[in-house]
């Protein structure tokens, strides 16, 4: 399996107001999607959350039952060993093929399968597909989960 695959991105702007995250969550919760990765930026008045989530279809139309208007973009999930250098690497090898990170996101180490733990990075990308051969294509020790 590589060690990265492309998903779908919701990203969302909320109220930054008490329980505006949590209905957002209850929404999802209702359609039996779970919220894979999370990121929220905060404004003065709103909110920017960026999420990835299990089931794409159901969140769409979950979200647009709500009548939230969102914006779905393809990004990059990449795991990697939780170590230094790991994401350094990464990086390095997508700056040398010419390829932008606009932004990152993600866990901290999660307990794998074993005693190794992993990071699972969200990554938007100035071309997913260039990326991707890249990272596969790299004799660097990428970690294949």
């Amino acid at each position: 399996m590589r060690p990265m695959k492309k998903a779908t991105q919701f990203s969302l702007v909320l109220a930054n107001r008490q329980g505006a995250m949590a209905q957002l969550a209850q929404i999802l919760a209702a359609a039996e999607v779970n919220m894979q990765a999370l990121a929220l930026s905060d404004g003065i008045h709103t909110g920017v959350v960026k999420l990835v989530v299990d089931k794409p279809d159901a969140a769409r139309d979950a979200l647009r039952d709500a009548h939230l208007q969102f914006y779905e973009q393809e990004v990059m999930v990449v795991s990697l060993d939780d170590e230094a250098g790991a994401l350094a690497k990464i990086c390095e090898k997508l700056a040398e093929d010419g390829l932008s990170i606009d932004y990152i996101y993600g866990s901290g180490g999660v307990p794998d399968e074993g005693s190794s733990r992993r990071c699972q990075l969200i990554m938007s990308l100035s071309d997913l597909t260039a990326a991707e051969e890249a990272l596969n294509l790299a004799d660097a020790g990428w970690p294949r989960p």
